[in-house]
C-alpha cells in the first residue's frame, strides 16, 4: 500500500490531476488507519504476552514508564556499597592500580641479571651495519638520464618482438 501510495503521489506531482489527488488522500487514509490497527494489535499483543501474574505486569509498566534503570553500588575494599560518583571513580582507580601492578618476583638474581643486560643494550652505541648508500645530484641526473636510455631500447626491442 505504501509503494502505491508514493508512485501515487509522484504522478499527482507531475500532473496535478483532481483526481488522482482524491485517490491519493483516500489511500493515505487507509494506511493511517492501517496503522492505527497494527499498533492497537501490538498494545493488546503486549498485555497478553504479560499475562495475569503479577510479574509481568510489574515488567511491562516499568517498560512503559520509561525511568532510568538504577544505579547499582560498587563495593568497596572494606565490603560496604558506594553509591557516590566520586567514591566509585576511586573504587575504579584502586582497582586498576592493582590491575596493572607487575607480580612480585621470587629469582632476584636473574631479575638483576636482566636489568644488566638491557642497561648494556641501551647505553652502547648504534652501528651502522654496512655504509650508508648517497647519491650527489650529478649521479641522481646521470642514473635518470640513463634510465630513460634503457627504456626506449627496451620500447624498441619490445616492438621488434611483438611485430615480428
Amino acid at each position: 500500500m505504501i509503494e502505491e501510495k508514493r508512485k501515487l503521489r509522484r504522478q499527482w506531482q507531475n500532473l496535478r490531476c483532481p483526481i488522482m489527488k482524491t485517490r491519493l488522500n483516500a489511500l493515505a487514509a487507509k494506511i493511517s488507519d492501517a496503522l492505527v490497527t497494527v499498533a492497537d494489535e501490538s498494545w493488546h499483543s503486549a498485555i497478553e504476552r504479560a499475562g495475569d501474574d503479577w510479574s509481568g505486569m510489574h515488567r511491562l509498566c516499568r517498560q512503559l514508564s520509561g525511568k532510568p534503570s538504577p544505579i547499582r553500588p560498587l563495593m568497596a575494599s572494606d565490603g560496604t556499597p558506594r553509591y557516590r560518583a566520586e567514591d566509585r571513580a576511586e573504587i575504579f582507580a584502586d582497582y586498576l592500580e592493582t590491575q596493572f601492578t607487575p607480580n612480585p618476583t621470587s629469582d632476584v638474581q636473574f631479575v638483576e641479571t636482566i636489568e644488566r643486560h638491557l642497561k648494556n643494550y641501551f647505553e652502547s652505541p648504534i652501528v651502522p651495519r654496512e655504509d650508508p648508500v648517497v647519491f650527489s645530484p650529478g649521479q641522481k641526473k646521470r642514473s635518470a638520464n640513463d634510465y630513460r636510455a634503457l627504456s626506449a631500447v627496451f620500447e624498441e626491442n619490445i616492438k621488434l618482438l611483438f611485430s615480428s
